[in-house]
């Protein structure tokens, strides 16, 4: 925890011989524990396991908040943690795992290096990503805003796919080539 600067209070141990925890309810209520959250805060989430228990709304119950949920055909693209902040973090992660070669093994320094990159993302960054998937620098959201934002990244993910498609070709063409020298 000191080598990635992570506080005791950001950890909840859960006694499992599994390698990575899936998000539950009582992950995020032993969480609240250690967390406080601001009066009149609205926590928005996707429709996970993790947020409902027998029927009941965790958030609400457990956290005494007020609570909004994502359509799941579009969270991935209006949560600001998952179209931005998880991202970026985790590609970092992932260029750390391959240098130091970590497995499953490693899944405790991995999961707190992590931590450290989610932690390390500057405010003003977030703030942008919030202001851009809710569209708060707008006096009123409209769905052709929305839609503008869902295109945008499908968009953005065609032109990944033609890049990807074209460094399959050159590397087709490469090896091709090998072979005849």
């Amino acid at each position: 925890m000191a080598k990635y600067g992570i506080m005791p209070s950001q950890i909840v141990w859960m006694n499992t011989t599994r390698h990575y925890v899936p998000e539950s309810s009582d992950l995020l209520i032993a969480y609240r524990a250690r967390v406080e959250i601001p009066d009149g805060a609205t926590i928005f989430s996707d429709k996970g396991n993790a947020f409902s228990m027998e029927g009941e709304q965790v958030l609400s119950k457990y956290f005494g908040v007020k609570t909004a949920t994502y359509p799941p055909i579009v969270h991935h693209y209006l949560s600001p943690n998952d179209n931005h902040l998880h991202g970026l973090a985790k590609a970092k992660w992932r260029a750390e795992s391959a240098r130091n070669g970590w497995g499953k093994e490693d899944g405790v320094e991995s999961s707190l290096c992590l931590l450290s990159f989610l932690n390390t993302v500057p405010f003003l960054l977030i703030q942008s990503f919030f202001t851009k998937n809710f569209m708060l620098d707008h006096l009123y959201v409209d769905p052709e805003r929305c839609m503008g934002i869902v295109e945008s990244v499908d968009s953005q993910n065609e032109e990944r796919e033609e890049f990807f498609e074209r460094a399959r070709g050159a590397y087709r063409d490469f090896v091709r080539m090998a072979a005849h020298m």
